[in-house]
């Protein structure tokens, strides 16, 4: 949650700093505040959420692909 602050008081005083203001620099803000917000709640949530996902999957007969550490993408194994 504190990181999550830090982004917002950042973007606020940019807000605050940056003059003119004009609608693109305020909707830009808000949407790069909003993408790194989701990026660090993806990056923080602990691998056993994501292995209960897959445990989950695997139940409901879903397969899913995976991507190794170079980016390479692996289909589901059939």
């Amino acid at each position: 949650m504190t990181l999550r602050f830090l982004v917002a008081a950042a973007a606020a005083a940019l807000l605050l700093l940056v003059r003119p203001l004009t609608p693109g620099l305020i909707v830009w803000t808000a949407v790069t505040c909003a993408l790194v917000i989701a990026v660090l709640a993806l990056l923080s949530r602990p691998p056993s959420q994501v292995s209960q996902l897959k445990d989950s999957a695997g139940e409901a007969g879903w397969e899913l692909a995976t991507i190794d550490a170079r980016g390479s993408h692996h289909p589901p194994r059939s």
